[in-house]
């Protein structure tokens, strides 16, 4: 759901200009989020994403009492909108993409691509952690910054030409 949003919202802002700087500050983004050590505490931001996360505990609590296959639907659904940063990074990469049903593929194959890793990941640190010893917060600080050169060379890859075409 999240990602057919995104998607429709940058199906309005598809226009070759649009697209490259959005992307290419997308990248920025994630950089400057990487290098502040994932330390977002944006004033406007974070008060909305408090008030919206207290808004899905209180439906939470409502659909949890229920025991109907509608309100397990509506469970996980609104368990999509619980706070998770990486989840919220994969929704605003569907702006950039050009319609509502590339935003929910996108969004499906993030899903099925980090259950291997929700499930496999604490075991592999566990297992790595007996032997290795590792900072995790300077992983996912790397990982973040190397997604943000990413995006910023697909801006200038895919929608760079395209810009200068249109």
């Amino acid at each position: 759901m999240l990602g057919a949003i995104a998607g429709m919202f940058g199906s309005f802002l598809h226009f070759p200009q649009i697209q490259f700087w959005l992307t290419l500050g997308f990248g920025v983004l994630l950089i400057v989020i990487g290098i502040s050590g994932i330390s977002y505490n944006l004033p406007f931001v974070t008060t909305f994403i408090n008030r919206m996360v207290s808004k899905i505990k209180t439906l939470f609590s409502i659909y949890l009492s229920k025991k109907t296959y509608t309100s397990v639907f509506v469970l996980g659904m609104l368990n999509g909108f619980i706070t998770c940063g990486l989840t919220y990074v994969a929704a605003s990469y569907c702006i950039l993409l050009p319609d509502a049903m590339s935003g929910v593929l996108f969004m499906i194959a993030f899903g099925a691509g980090t259950f291997p890793a929700m499930i496999g990941f604490p075991l592999v640190i566990a297992k790595l952690s007996k032997h290795f010893s590792f900072n995790l917060k300077k992983i996912i600080t790397v990982a973040i910054i190397i997604l943000g050169c990413s995006v910023i060379v697909r801006a200038s890859i895919v929608d760079y030409p395209s810009m200068k075409k249109g």
